[in-house]
């Protein structure tokens, strides 16, 4: 019972979690609404928006945008969870693939938008939500039920950075460690993002490396062996420990150096987490500051 106990706090840490951060660095902006006002002549269809003649209507992106950001807050709270999360899964899919229809695709954010596949047909509102407060009797429901769709979301992490290092051996082969690729987008970024990251302009890291044709070769050799040894965290929890951190120290020297935001795969990191025990620790914690304040009151 405490496995399931646990499975099932952390498949509603990480459902919290995800729809607050989805909504912070995705929904929160009219970033995906504002490609409505591209001309139609750049309309170039991806997935299955390919079926239709022409681009979706102005009136229906602009619904299918606003029910999405709403309905991730419901989300967040566990409201309806089970017949809401489909539908919200869906218009992200939507909005999204609209967005990736007008000659330009970004790869920041559908490897969230299939992290949340697993998720919104899951379990999830079964605690730390407005479902259960609602329904009072908690479900008996095996562990897996709990725990499966937390291994999905970790085999999705582990399938991006597992393509990303395949797609850099695939198409640049060996040259792209040995030859000049990394150093020249170390020195193209200060170009390109000149405008954006002030932060990351500031500390002028991608300049330092530049200057160092050697170290950019071994820090290129670093990251393809790290992307493709992202699925090992999979097999071994001690594993998991290094190359999670690792990778995620990646996507933090992506942003001071080639000046490229991943913040929304910061919700591809949340299902490695174990919620339970860091909530139980702080638990602990709180207890016994409380204890020792009423022993020094008294």
């Amino acid at each position: 019972m405490i496995k399931v106990a646990e499975s099932k706090f952390n498949l509603a840490a990480v459902r919290i979690l995800f729809f607050v951060f989805v909504l912070l660095t995705m929904s929160s902006s009219n970033y995906f609404l504002s490609w409505i006002n591209v001309p139609s002549e750049f309309w170039h269809p991806r997935g299955l928006l390919r079926f239709l003649d022409g681009p979706m209507s102005f009136e229906f992106v602009s619904i299918s945008f606003h029910l999405w950001r709403w309905i991730g807050v419901l989300c967040i709270f566990g409201a309806y969870f089970r017949l809401l999360a489909p539908i919200w899964w869906i218009l992200s899919l939507i909005v999204v693939t609209n967005a990736h229809s007008y000659g330009y695709q970004s790869h920041v954010f559908m490897p969230v938008i299939l992290a949340g596949l697993p998720l919104c047909f899951s379990r999830a509102s079964d605690t730390l939500s407005f479902d259960a407060w609602r329904r009072r009797a908690a479900p008996v429901v095996n562990e897996s039920d709990y725990r499966v769709p937390l291994r999905t979301h970790q085999l999705v992490f582990c399938l991006v950075y597992f393509a990303a290092g395949v797609a850099k051996v695939r198409h640049g082969g060996w040259d792209w460690i040995s030859g000049e690729t990394l150093r020249n987008y170390l020195v193209r970024a200060s170009w390109i993002y000149s405008d954006t990251n002030p932060l990351a302009h500031a500390v002028g890291l991608n300049e330092i490396l530049s200057r160092r044709p050697l170290l950019c070769n071994f820090l290129a050799f670093g990251a393809v062996l790290l992307e493709l040894s992202a699925p090992l965290a999979l097999f071994r929890r001690k594993w998991s420990y290094v190359i999670v951190p690792l990778i995620a120290l990646l996507q933090v020297s992506i942003f001071f150096t080639i000046y490229v935001r991943f913040t929304p795969y910061i919700v591809l990191i949340f299902p490695w987490i174990n919620w339970w025990k860091i909530c139980g620790y702080i638990n602990r914690q709180t207890n016994r500051w409380i204890s020792s304040a009423r022993a020094y009151t008294n």
